[in-house]
């Protein structure tokens, strides 16, 4: 009998648009280890006729509708896996920059602007319990292709050790059994999680960097050690119901069962960026938050983690920019257990169609937009 703890999910190549997935090979696919073992929640509904005509008070029959599929789950961030992840998020990714030769590279990583596509990528997912190699412990395996992430949130609250990263996804409702991705064995497709060399984002490597101007084009007020804690989260806000009509796609071709999307779309990705930190006569003198939010005042801001090192010279590094921004809302909160503390909630203002929020992400993976593990 198989048990939860036997639960594996695992992330695929993006796809080469929305319905396309490349091909199944080896180590193609990305083991995911997130928080708990909460399965894919697929739907598909049947709707029938009752309170139709049919000389009774109960449904006679049904007929298929519409066919979806989300999944959730939070992971301990590795610079590797916030790139991995970043590709599904952001949308854009920029041609890498090699640093130093076939040692280092920085990417940069960006809101899609609607004037020129609002396609986000999409991975197929998989999920199994049971040892597949194992026909009688095999009781759940498929594969849901074309996922795209529906929000996403970056955060170091909390206790534990790393930068959390928690996440929402939606597919098209399609729905592969078996799979045909082997997670195990000679032969396997999946990139498991011990095989993988990555590099923890430390809950505490964090500093945070205020600016009273767009872009980070005024004075700098550096947090340092005042900083508590932040939460980054993007919504993509995808028009969920859109892409069935029209597509005449069907679960297993046959338009007897469930339709599916054969696309979806953002309808406009939006950002929200809160802080924690102390409240010292230093901030309130240099960047008072309430002041700020009082006068509608134009800030900006810079988070950036910092990790091991990659070569003599560069270390691993994760930095979020937010480029425009007014404060939206300073709430005093308690931090470590009695200090005074600040809550800064931002409203960020869009530069020309995109909204300012931007990844750079300094490494030793040469091109995310191919990266696996």
């Amino acid at each position: 009998m198989a048990q939860t703890s036997q639960s594996v999910f695992a992330w695929g190549k993006v796809q080469t648009n929305y319905t396309t997935e490349m091909a199944i090979a080896n180590d193609g696919f990305r083991q995911i280890c997130k928080e708990g073992y909460e399965k894919p929640v697929f739907s598909s509904p049947n709707v029938n006729n009752a309170g139709y005509s049919t000389g009774s008070a109960f449904a006679t029959k049904t007929t298929k509708d519409r066919d979806d599929v989300t999944f959730s789950g939070t992971e301990r961030a590795t610079f590797e896996l916030l790139g991995f992840l970043g590709v599904m998020a952001f949308g854009m990714v920029a041609a890498p920059t090699v640093v130093v030769a076939d040692e280092v590279f920085t990417q940069l990583f960006s809101l899609l602007d609607p004037y020129v596509s609002d396609q986000l990528p999409t991975r197929p997912l998989v999920s199994k319990v049971g040892e597949p190699a194992v026909e009688a412990n095999r009781i759940h395996d498929v594969r849901f292709p074309s996922m795209m992430c529906e929000q996403i949130s970056f955060s170091n609250e909390g206790t534990t050790p790393d930068m959390q990263i928690a996440g929402s996804w939606r597919g098209s409702g399609k729905r592969v059994n078996p799979s045909g991705v082997q997670y195990y064995g000679t032969g396997k497709d999946v990139l498991l999680d011990e095989e993988m060399t990555e590099h923890f984002i430390k809950r505490t490597a964090g500093t945070l960097i205020f600016n009273d101007d767009a872009s980070m084009g005024g004075t700098d007020v550096e947090l340092g050690c005042d900083f508590r804690s932040a939460n980054i989260t993007i919504n993509e806000n995808l028009n969920t119901d859109a892409g069935y009509e029209g597509c005449a796609l069907f679960q297993d071709d046959d338009p007897n069962l469930g339709a599916i999307r054969g696309g979806m779309r953002t309808r406009g990705q939006a950002v929200s960026f809160e802080a924690i930190c102390v409240l010292t006569p230093g901030l309130v003198t240099d960047f008072d938050p309430v002041e700020k939010m009082i006068a509608g005042a134009i800030i900006s801001a810079e988070l950036k983690y910092v990790g091991g090192a990659i070569d003599e010279t560069h270390d691993f590094e994760a930095t979020f920019n937010l480029n425009k921004a007014v404060i939206a809302t300073a709430e005093l909160v308690e931090v470590d257990g009695g200090t005074q503390g600040i809550k800064i909630t931002t409203e960020p203002l869009a530069v020309g169609n995109i909204m300012p929020l931007t990844l750079l992400i300094k490494s030793d993976v040469p091109n995310f937009n191919a990266y696996v593990g």
